[in-house]
């Protein structure tokens, strides 16, 4: 069974989110940016 990758937009102030994102770099990516309506935007692609 293959593992998706899984693409998350976060907001850039949350630093231990982003620690503990880097550790799971083979199956989480991720985007910092300023965001103002929500902390965590998740995309999936099929």
């Amino acid at each position: 069974m293959s593992n998706k990758l899984l693409h998350i937009i976060i907001d850039n102030r949350e630093h231990k989110l982003k620690d503990l994102f880097d550790q799971k770099k083979d199956i989480i990516q991720y985007e910092s940016k300023q965001l103002d309506i929500a902390n965590i935007v998740v995309i999936e692609d099929f």
